[in-house]
């Protein structure tokens, strides 16, 4: 007889099973089935997937080593790497080995930032010595909607990864559009700033969503503007601003001609 499953009442049971056992308790067959499921509600649900460390839903006991879990849109995950003895951890990296962290135990929203997360724990023989960083993610596409008042609104993702022996006391991103010169791009010069208030990313590992959305006039002869991310933090009593390497130009959109 035909093996049947009810997706409905496994989708309920997602948060008790990481997706690894329930691979192994489930045939291909109703796998793909789970799938299909899972495609067409992916608004819901997200993968996180590690490797040479542990994942975990914040909150629970749904954990797994080397492998994947599967949550909900807007849960919170754990990710933790297993150093071997005689290495030291030195950075989480994307599967095309792009850096993500180089903070090793740190927790992450699952959101429509990249989709599903898939992080590899990277080793050294020798310790690595961190500096902090701040830096832009997802900028490709800034441009989002031109309003019907005019204003057009720009989309962006930034980030900080900062050691934990320092404190993080603000970060957002600054703006001009004035000036001419990259380098330039610095509280020393005629900038403005917009704060990230969100108290959920005050932490030296986080990711947030900004956007701005500007008029014809602020971008004035030019047609462009510069923005780039930044920090300040404080170690022993000492204060310092650092700022992304990036510095991202926006082109006014055709929508406003």
């Amino acid at each position: 007889m035909e093996k049947s499953i009810n997706i409905g009442n496994v989708i309920a049971e997602l948060e008790k099973i990481n997706l690894g056992q329930l691979q192994a308790e489930l045939d291909p067959i109703e796998i793909g089935e789970l799938e299909i499921d899972i495609e067409r509600n992916e608004n819901l649900y997200k993968k996180a997937t590690v490797k040479n460390g542990t994942v975990k839903k914040y909150g629970s006991e749904v954990e797994v080593k080397d492998g994947t879990i599967l949550v909900k849109k807007g849960d919170r995950v754990s990710y933790k790497a297993d150093i071997p003895e005689g290495k030291y951890f030195n950075y989480w990296a994307y599967p095309d080995g792009e850096i993500y962290s180089s903070i090793n135990n740190f927790d992450i929203v699952l959101n429509d930032l990249y989709g599903n997360y898939d992080l590899t724990a990277v080793f050294s023989d020798n310790p690595v010595q961190r500096s902090p960083k701040v830096r832009f993610i997802e900028y490709d596409s800034l441009y989002k909607y031109t309003h019907q008042t005019g204003s057009q609104r720009y989309d962006f993702y930034i980030s900080t990864d900062i050691p934990n022996d320092y404190t993080l006391n603000e970060w957002g991103i600054i703006y001009s559009s004035k000036i001419q010169n990259d380098e330039d791009m610095d509280f020393n010069h005629n900038v403005g700033k917009f704060i990230n208030n969100d108290p959920s990313t005050q932490t030296n590992n986080s990711v947030q969503n900004m956007y701005l959305i500007m008029s014809q006039i602020w971008f004035e002869e030019e047609r462009k503007a510069k923005i780039r991310v930044y920090a300040m933090i404080e170690q022993n009593g000492e204060e310092q601003t650092i700022y992304s390497d990036e510095v991202i130009t926006i082109q006014l959109h055709s929508d406003m001609s």
